[in-house]
């Protein structure tokens, strides 16, 4: 969590590219007409509903419900923060620009992994959160490092994975998986790639996990060749009101984020002129930064990877908003990863590279490297002091606790600017 507000966005697949090979140009192309609109800072109640009800009766009487112009197609709903994304042609949306009560209008972009690399040594991370001095790599030890941790550890928490969905009946979730919430419901809600099924086993598998008794709630935001933003802050916003409108659940709860935009990559065409959409603080999605921000003043916790494309994190969204805790990614051999992004706006840096985790199959794990694996370090972590201590129900005083746990200046080759933070359980010395 910063203090100045950084408005960018990065989705973190754990992998080694800098950036993804593989060509979206179609997926921009569908895309040229699909936008999110943000209304002005507590625009709520009958003035929402007026006004998407306006927008949708204009395209009613141009002809224009069809299916590749269709209106609006989601609202977004999280404190004061008030939006909504759908298909619009230009002289729709030129009036819902000159409305006095929408604030930006964005492109609605896909959102990418950057490429899973699996690796072949030992994992590390858990025994690197929980030593205070720095551990050394045996490449011939697949499993050979201590972690020390209270057993009750996670004990009574929850960890919502926004991600590529969670295989919930892997055994080593032990039970404590279940399925959430998908975007796609159309097509089957289970992890295609194993993406998220690794992430979730970082927080809190029985093996891998840092939160070891914690409960895991899968949130399927991205699939083969499908995952734009407006799907990732879909769901987001479920994971938010989920933990809201439970009784006690916010203040034993963390959202993970390890998916997220590149503003490195290609931008779709527009099917407008520039002066109609716009960013605010530089190039990056001011709406899903605000939901972020709606979300802490709300009491919910978002742990964020920061981003493998090398660059700061200021570019990148939602990593870069200051209502989370965003976390770069760190070596065995304590030092920052090389292709780890960076800057004033990362909070810590957590291990990141040769992760070992759950996979796909029972019993078969697998290793990889970015800063999506960093992430659920840090999101077990919240979870496990939560679980242990207390007086660390709000967003603030999780952050400042972790914060205070650190290693300090001791992760080697770190950007200047960049604080140099490693997470640390404060158990093991």
């Amino acid at each position: 969590m910063k203090l100045p507000v950084n408005y960018s966005f990065a989705l973190l697949w754990g992998g080694l590219s800098v950036v993804s090979t593989q060509p979206f140009d179609a997926e921009y192309n569908a895309l040229k007409s699909r936008y999110i609109v943000s209304l002005k800072a507590g625009v709520g109640g009958d003035a929402l509903h007026g006004h998407i009800q306006w927008v949708q009766d204009v395209h009613r009487k141009r002809g224009l419900l069809q299916d590749d112009i269709s209106g609006v197609e989601k609202t977004f709903d999280v404190g004061t923060f008030h939006a909504y994304s759908g298909s619009f042609d230009e002289e729709t949306l030129l009036e819902i620009r000159g409305s006095d009560i929408v604030e930006l209008v964005e492109p609605d972009t896909p959102v990418y992994p950057f490429g899973i690399v699996t690796q072949n040594q030992a994992t590390w991370g858990l025994g690197a959160i929980s030593q205070a001095e720095p551990v050394s790599i045996n490449a011939s030890l697949r499993n050979g490092f201590e972690y020390t941790y209270d057993e009750n550890g996670g004990k009574g928490t929850f960890a919502y994975v926004v991600d590529s969905g969670v295989w919930v009946d892997n055994p080593d979730f032990e039970g404590r998986a279940e399925l959430g919430y998908t975007v796609y419901p159309e097509i089957p809600f289970e992890d295609s790639s194993g993406h998220g099924t690794h992430v979730a086993g970082t927080i809190a598998s029985k093996t891998w996990g840092v939160a070891k008794k914690a409960q895991v709630i899968a949130v399927k935001v991205i699939a083969p060749n499908q995952g734009v933003m407006s799907d990732f802050m879909e769901g987001f916003s479920w994971s938010v009101k989920n933990i809201t409108e439970t009784p006690g659940r916010a203040a034993v709860s963390v959202i993970n984020m390890s998916l997220g935009r590149s503003t490195l990559r290609k931008q779709p065409t527009l099917a407008i002129s520039e002066a109609n959409i716009g960013t605010k603080g530089g190039p990056t999605n001011y709406a899903f930064n605000s939901l972020v921000h709606a979300a802490s003043e709300q009491g919910v916790l978002s742990v964020i990877a920061a981003g493998n494309a090398a660059v700061d994190v200021s570019r990148v969204s939602p990593a870069g908003t200051a209502r989370a805790i965003t976390v770069a990614a760190s070596a065995v051999n304590n030092t920052a990863w090389n292709f780890s992004n960076f800057g004033s706006g990362v909070d810590l840096y957590a291990p990141g590279v040769d992760i070992y985790s759950l996979s796909l199959e029972a019993g078969k794990d697998v290793a990889l490297s970015g800063t999506s694996m960093a992430s659920p370090h840090v999101a077990g972590l919240a979870l496990y002091l939560k679980s242990l201590e207390t007086g660390l129900e709000t967003v603030d005083a999780i952050t400042a606790r972790i914060l205070e746990l650190c290693k300090r200046g001791t992760v080697q080759g770190v950007p200047g600017s960049t604080p140099n933070f490693l997470a640390f359980n404060g158990v093991g010395v």
